[in-house]
């Protein structure tokens, strides 16, 4: 079974730093949040949001360092380091297939300074 349809990774992609307490040296506190239009044709039990410092090798290909799961045409993805590029896209999951990813989309997470 083919999930038709494409996702539109239309990523409301703030790309912040959250930084609670001081010191620590913890360079991983940049948070990516990102939503879609969700796929309505084929009725998809979950999303995979695929991400990573290095672009995809091809359109429409999965290939990043990271994915995770999520229910909804949303996620915040957390942990990321500051300063840095990132690539997103997303699949959807019908439970019998899974989509191509969608169009990848760059950001890059703030710079924190800290006194």
């Amino acid at each position: 079974m083919r999930i038709r349809g494409s996702l539109l990774l239309t990523i409301v992609a703030t790309m912040m730093a959250l930084f609670i307490g001081c010191g620590g040296g913890d360079d991983k506190g940049g948070v990516a949040t990102l939503s879609w239009n969700p796929v309505i044709s084929s009725s998809p039990i979950s999303y995979t949001v695929h991400y990573g410092k290095q672009p995809s090798a091809s359109p429409g290909a999965c290939t990043y360092e990271h994915s995770v799961d999520v229910q909804e045409p949303q996620a915040m993805i957390t942990s990321l380091d500051l300063n840095t590029d990132y690539y997103f896209a997303v699949s959807a999951f019908n439970g019998a297939a899974r989509s191509l990813c969608s169009a990848e989309v760059t950001k890059r997470t703030a710079i924190l300074a800290v006194r």
